[in-house]
């Protein structure tokens, strides 16, 4: 394992979760880690992607769990960290669902030799079977996000479907090539089909 994975590993593991689990009304039990790596303009970069555990509170009946996606880069063998995201649900009373769709995606859209950060989220806390949220968010080489919210696409084993439709959000501001791009990003994996029983 790469140096620079096992000393973020032990970061996330002895740090984040710690710094989190102030803010939160539950001690959270384990996280999953992955990081990424690429090179542009900036040098190395490092994507951080966290996720805890389901952690549940019994004698309320509910359920927490959060996710982080931090960028660190690499110069002169010092990784300083330039952004953060987080997202949470907290309390969830029926069923909680919050997991990173797929994997995280690096273009250079502009071609200027820094590439964008695109990731994506699927979140929800509910009781039957309807579309979750489904969040694209890009993050450029000034540390701007930009987010892109969506409908999960559901097709039942009838044919029927659910959900499937989105709003470009901040990506209306844009040109079309960064539309384009988290569009067919976000329908690559969004949908979801429903196995004949």
């Amino acid at each position: 394992m790469n140096p620079i994975k096992i000393f973020l590993l032990i970061y996330a593991c002895l740090n984040c979760s710690d710094a989190f689990a102030q803010d939160q009304p539950y001690a959270i039990s384990a996280l999953v880690v992955d990081t990424v790596s690429w090179w542009d303009e900036q040098g190395q970069n490092l994507l951080l992607m966290e996720q805890s555990e389901l952690v549940r509170n019994e004698d309320e009946g509910t359920s927490s769990q959060w996710i982080t996606v931090t960028h660190w880069l690499k110069e002169n063998n010092t990784l300083t960290k330039t952004w953060s995201y987080q997202d949470s649900i907290v309390d969830c009373p029926i069923d909680l669902e919050l997991r990173f769709l797929a994997e995280p995606q690096f273009p250079d859209i502009d071609k200027d030799g820094y590439k964008e950060i695109f990731f994506m989220i699927q979140s929800a806390c509910k009781g039957d079977i309807s579309p979750s949220i489904v969040q694209v968010i890009m993050v450029d080489k000034k540390r701007i996000k930009y987010f892109m919210e969506a409908n999960q696409k559901l097709i039942f084993p009838d044919g029927t479907t659910d959900g499937g439709d989105y709003d470009l959000g901040d990506f209306k501001e844009l040109s079309k090539a960064y539309q384009d791009h988290a569009i067919k990003y976000l329908t690559e994996y969004y949908t979801y089909m429903y196995l004949a029983s």
